[in-house]
């Protein structure tokens, strides 16, 4: 999950960012379990990074998901502010990825030492 956040996050920031690469992105990491453990946590993202909700019968299938996500970034002219928002998120789940290995990887043990 790790390195596919990197890559993610290094493909966003480059300024023109073409369509397909968005949808590509915004695929992958939807369908992704270690992401996303609930379709729930993907509700609270797509209310993040797009301003909208779905359907309550959406968040059941991640496909449907993905179906609709494609289709607000191939018709719109705002991708630049998704693609900002999307960047923002890859960030925070990074940190926090860095902060829980850093805290699993103290030994308890070192303070008695």
């Amino acid at each position: 999950m790790y390195s596919s956040l990197i890559i993610f996050r290094n493909e966003l920031k480059s300024k023109n960012i073409q369509k397909y690469k968005m949808i590509g992105i915004l695929s992958e990491m939807i369908l992704s379990k270690e992401i996303f453990q609930k379709n729930s946590d993907i509700d609270e993202f797509i209310t993040n990074v797009f301003d909208i909700s779905f359907k309550h019968y959406v968040y059941k299938s991640r496909t449907l998901i993905v179906a609709k996500t494609t289709r607000i970034i191939y018709n719109t002219e705002e991708i630049y502010k998704y693609q900002k928002n999307v960047y923002s998120y890859i960030n925070k789940k990074i940190e926090l990825y860095q902060d829980l290995k850093n805290k699993s990887d103290k030994n308890t043990f070192d303070g008695w030492i």
